[in-house]
């Protein structure tokens, strides 16, 4: 299910393990850095892992300083294509990359969960990862189970929930798909709609008892049934930023 890496150490992450992340998630790669301009600026690679990591390897020397956010997709929602492999820019100066599925974003049979939440992202015009709105968003997006990792052009990180992945040698990982072993992970079969209160679709486990809990953007206490892939956000933001969104 993809994996998202934070290099924030000087080194340059090894082939090996970077070849065991492309074979593991081999829909695509991408990488986000910082430029000596305090530019953002993107790579992706779909067919080719040594043309990938060539680059990596140049860019990581000729930029130092900078850190950089590495993706490996493995495809559950969308074409296998440039647009849907990560990262995305949801402005000129802040960048992210995403490990997981969003149950809470609408079909869509070209383009990706991450995609479609990037556009909705840009849409809301937040800003910034500054902006206090910001992190109640994500984090309401994130749930329990997915991880998105954020780089901004002043070269400043921020990963939300950083505890469901680990630091290795000054590096986060949001699973270990970059060792050597056999990747395990659910066959997420394309669904023919999404739905936030439904039970038993493509792979997805949904626990039918209803809970009272708070929505993170409005405060309001409601009964909603809880995904594993839980979104603290009530049935009416849901549905508002949902309509925001139109397939393209």
């Amino acid at each position: 299910m993809c994996i998202a890496i934070l290099n924030q150490s000087v080194k340059t992450l090894t082939k090996e393990s970077l070849k065991n992340c492309w074979d593991n998630n081999s829909d695509g790669a991408g990488l986000l850095y910082v430029d000596q301009n305090k530019t953002l600026q993107m790579f992706k690679e779909l067919k080719n892992f040594d043309v990938f990591y060539n680059k990596y390897k140049d860019l990581r020397e000729e930029f130092p300083h900078s850190k950089f956010l590495l993706h490996f997709r493995i495809g559950t929602q969308g074409l296998k294509n440039d647009s849907n492999c990560h990262p995305f820019l949801v402005n000129p100066k802040l960048g992210f990359i995403h490990n997981g599925v969003i149950s809470a974003m609408p079909f869509d049979s070209k383009h990706s969960d991450t995609f479609i939440l990037n556009k909705m992202l840009s849409m809301l015009k937040i800003g910034s990862e500054t902006n206090p709105v910001f992190p109640i968003l994500m984090k309401s997006f994130a749930g329990h189970s997915n991880k998105f990792v954020f780089l901004n052009n002043n070269n400043k990180a921020v990963i939300i929930n950083e505890q469901l992945g680990h630091w290795f040698e000054g590096d986060w990982y949001s699973n270990s798909s970059y060792k050597a072993s056999t990747p395990s992970y659910y066959n997420y079969d394309a669904w023919s709609e999404r739905s936030y209160m439904g039970a038993n679709k493509g792979g997805r486990t949904y626990v039918k008892s209803q809970i009272d809990h708070d929505c993170e953007l409005c405060g309001t206490v409601v009964a909603t049934p809880k995904v594993l892939d839980d979104i603290s956000m009530c049935t009416s933001c849901f549905s508002y930023y949902s309509k925001m969104y139109k397939p393209v």
